[in-house]
């Protein structure tokens, strides 16, 4: 009995791990680069593409979302990125980040409407 229940617990320990190792997949240092919008939910001008470029130093610029601060929250399952601009007037925004291993890391804005920036640099 004693045995199948640590055989039980080893193999949950390696399901979890396992998944906590992919969900977690994008590192910072994968997250710092330049990235390119996609997707339908536009809110400013349909007519260009945004840029978002995060810096190693914890700095973001874009047209858009302007010039700020970025934070890189790694939870169990999840990795999310928080923009605060500098400029108050702009809205700051707490996004989910998918990918990094085998997929590009993708920071997204709006399931729904897929919209979202894709890295590519």
């Amino acid at each position: 009995m004693n045995r199948t229940w640590l055989i039980v617990i080893g193999v949950l320990l390696i399901i979890f791990t396992s998944i906590l190792i992919y969900s977690n997949s994008a590192s910072e240092e994968n997250i710092v680069g330049e990235y390119v919008e996609l997707g339908e939910g536009r809110l400013f001008n349909d007519n260009i593409k945004d840029t978002l470029k995060l810096y190693s130093d914890g700095n973001y610029t874009s047209k858009e979302w302007g010039i700020g601060k970025y934070t890189i929250e790694h939870g169990i399952f999840k990795t999310s990125i928080s923009l605060a601009p500098n400029d108050k007037q702009i809205m700051g925004l707490k996004t989910e980040v998918t990918g990094g291993i085998t997929n590009p890391i993708t920071i997204w804005l709006d399931y729904d409407l897929l919209w979202r920036f894709e890295k590519y640099k």
